[in-house]
């Protein structure tokens, strides 16, 4: 796909101009649900504490699921970093299991629960698996300035490969788009098989209109919440991002996937190997133990693995 995706769809930053980042800062609540993450919850809690962002505005909203220590670490957490930040709550919740999509099923509760327990602040998804920039926070609320009602930052992903289920699988980015003729996804990079992905070299460093971005690393505006929430995907190619960024679509909302805020993702570790037509290619590896956590799941009847 390359260029074509992105043609027409850069976002005008020329707004920011006039833009000043210090006139206002809103309160902004960052919402995570946590699973089992004891794996990389010292490295996700590392990084959440070094966002370039006024202690005072920010707060926390977890969601903890699971039978590991990671409901302690966090304990600890709020008990060495209350006094320094606007909140920080926990809430246990009991994982919904077997059935259909179980592993979403509770995705959707937990983001709907704590877009309901962060009122009426603005709100920033960052997965546990996710570990953003310390410029995170600004760079996103300039996107916001600019358009974006769900700004989303940009992380690599896994999946397979459904017409070659036995292959490699592919990778992308975090930023999709539908062909209106066909109706197809289209994600970033998913554009060559196995380990190696590949983006427009121009994307790189800029803000581009998208039909949905993943929650990863991803700043909502709360009006967004008044008439949209997580629900169940409705199609088989879609997850609750997507499903949630198309309803949110319907109603005149905007999301812009920003090339500019790339965020680290446990498991995947990236290898830049140069310009090709146009084109910037990477190659990556995918740590084992991200596999294995999958599988974990999917034995406990927590995550399907398609």
């Amino acid at each position: 796909m390359g260029k074509n995706l992105y043609e027409g769809k850069y976002v005008d930053e020329s707004p920011l101009e006039s833009y000043n980042p210090n006139e206002s800062f809103e309160n902004i609540s960052i919402c995570t649900p946590f699973y089992n993450s004891r794996k990389f919850l010292n490295t996700y809690l590392h990084h959440v504490t070094l966002l370039d962002y006024p202690r005072d505005k920010l707060s926390f909203y977890f969601t903890v699921q699971g039978d590991d220590d990671t409901i302690d670490t966090l304990k600890l957490f709020q008990k060495g970093f209350s006094d320094e930040y606007r909140r920080i709550k926990i809430k246990k919740v009991k994982s919904l299991r077997g059935g259909e999509l179980p592993h979403v099923r509770n995705v959707v509760m937990c983001r709907n629960m704590l877009i309901q327990w962060s009122k009426p602040d603005t709100v920033l998804f960052i997965d546990h698996d996710n570990f953003p920039p310390p410029f995170t926070i600004l760079r996103l609320r300039e996107t916001a300035y600019l358009g974006g009602d769900i700004s989303g930052g940009i992380y690599e992903f896994y999946q397979k490969d459904m017409k070659d289920p036995d292959g490699p699988g592919r990778i992308g980015y975090t930023c999709f788009f539908i062909d209106k003729e066909t109706g197809e996804y289209y994600h970033s990079c998913l554009d060559r098989k196995g380990l190696f992905g590949g983006m427009a070299e121009e994307v790189l460093g800029n803000r581009v209109y998208c039909d949905g971005v993943s929650m990863g690393t991803t700043l909502i505006q709360r009006k967004v919440f008044k008439d949209t929430r997580f629900t169940i995907p409705w199609g088989t190619d879609q997850t609750d991002d997507t499903t949630f960024c198309l309803d949110a679509a319907t109603k005149g909302y905007k999301s812009v996937a920003d090339f500019g805020c790339l965020v680290k993702h446990w498991g995947f570790d990236r290898k830049y190997l140069g310009k090709e037509n146009g084109m910037a290619w990477f190659e990556y590896s995918i740590d084992d133990d991200m596999r294995y956590r999958r599988i974990d799941l999917n034995a406990k009847g927590i995550y399907v693995v398609e």
